[in-house]
């Protein structure tokens, strides 16, 4: 059940939403919840976005979960951090493959409005969709909220997110609460020495051949593997053709 509660004064500029991020399981039938959080401060478009990642409950001995769509890895965690500003500018910090990089993005959603609500919790959502690095989204928004964006990349939004999924339902975001923040909203990545890199390297990164694996297909002469399939959220990017 999702609880939510919309504040829209106009005095509140900062808030702090609380999401879930349900990751469907399809190989051992059953899906994975992960919190999350985004702080908005709705004066300065700042946007500061936390996942935390992790399986506590081992039921296997392997170290790995195939979704179907998402690889989890279950004996390590590790918090997702996305940062940005009006500047439009989005820092990320990921683990990929098991290692931690800082990269750059440019994400841009085109968001069609429908003229399609519901209404959850006496709240009336909106409906819009959009199609973002090969996969279809839905989301439901409220326009009544200062909150104009959701959580991960979604952006551009007329209202704040409440729930969004893919097509297929592999990937939900759930809004369970939602409340004044009164702290300062800051850059993570203050500290941080070194460039990020940028996300055109993601691809390379993400969906890449490990060592082990190049060197045991290079042993059949008819291989034409040349990356592990792409089933992570983002599956093409918009500088590939």
């Amino acid at each position: 059940m999702i609880v939510i509660f919309f504040f829209c004064t106009t005095s509140a500029q900062k808030f702090k939403e609380n999401y879930v991020f349900t990751v469907k399981n399809n190989s051992a039938g059953t899906s994975f919840e992960f919190p999350g959080v985004l702080f908005y401060d709705a004066k300065n478009r700042t946007k500061l976005y936390t996942a935390d990642f992790g399986i506590k409950d081992k039921t296997k001995n392997t170290t790995e979960f195939e979704t179907g769509s998402f690889i989890i890895i279950s004996d390590k965690s590790f918090q997702y951090i996305l940062y940005s500003n009006s500047e439009n500018r989005v820092i990320i910090q990921d683990n990929i493959q098991g290692k931690n990089y800082i990269l750059e993005d440019s994400p841009a959603m085109k968001w069609q409005l429908l003229n399609e609500t519901k209404t959850l919790n006496g709240t009336t959502l909106h409906k819009a969709v959009t199609f973002f690095r090969g996969r279809n989204y839905t989301v439901w928004y409220t326009p009544e909220s200062l909150v104009k964006t959701g959580p991960w990349k979604f952006d551009n939004l007329p209202g704040l997110a409440v729930e969004i999924y893919d097509e297929s339902k592999d990937f939900i975001w759930q809004l369970k609460s939602s409340e004044h923040y009164t702290q300062p909203i800051k850059n993570p990545f203050n500290d941080y020495k070194g460039d990020p890199l940028p996300y055109k390297d993601y691809p390379k990164l993400r969906y890449a051949l490990s060592p082990a694996l190049e060197k045991a297909l290079q042993q059949n002469p008819n291989n034409k593997i040349v990356e592990q399939p792409r089933n992570g959220l983002e599956i093409k990017f918009e500088w590939e053709k």
